[in-house]
């Protein structure tokens, strides 16, 4: 197991790099106002991302610092008093910054989010549209021919009602004669 110095250092620069990680794509994205909402929404996704990954290396940092506490509290170690003031004061200062912090960036959080689920439901919304006003359409022509068909063939049957039996016998010889 690594040395507690060498921990320190090693989280240290782990949160150096996903500090500079997260400026870069902030940067990136004031510098290019131009980019697609899909490539803003995929830095944001990142960023949110990166905040929470430094959020849990903090709360790594206080959970150890608190088990170290009670362990040394049991054990009657020297000093365990001081160190309880200094983890207190060291949660003050982690807490105090991130509640304001994440009441101010959840909505923001919210409200990208909101806006990202409406544009594609949105477009989820006009091609159903889309498809059901297709369907109706071809559905309409369909009924159409139906109805067209059925009258002709009510006019058909009216006509052939009328005839009289000899003008009824001289069609069927002839229908006869045509399908022979």
């Amino acid at each position: 197991m690594l040395k507690t110095k060498t921990r320190t250092i090693l989280l240290t620069i782990l949160t150096i790099i996903i500090l500079s990680i997260f400026i870069f794509f902030f940067i990136f994205i004031l510098k290019n106002p131009g980019l697609s909402e899909g490539n803003i929404s995929f830095i944001f996704v990142i960023n949110v991302i990166t905040i929470i990954l430094i959020l849990l290396l903090l709360l790594i940092l206080v959970i150890k610092s608190v088990i170290r506490l009670i362990y040394q509290r049991r054990q009657k170690i020297l000093g365990s008093k001081l160190k309880l003031k200094l983890v207190a004061v060291m949660l003050i200062l982690v807490i105090i910054p991130t509640l304001p912090t994440y009441f101010v960036v959840i909505p923001l959080i919210n409200n990208v989010f909101d806006v990202w689920k409406q544009k594609r439901i949105q477009d989820t919304l006009n091609s159903s549209i889309g498809i059901s006003r297709s369907y109706l359409q071809t559905r309409e022509s369909y009924l159409k021919f139906r109805i067209e068909t059925f009258i002709r063939e009510k006019r058909l049957n009216r006509k052939v009602r009328e005839l009289k039996n000899s003008e009824k016998t001289d069609l069927v010889r002839s229908l006869n004669s045509i399908n022979i």
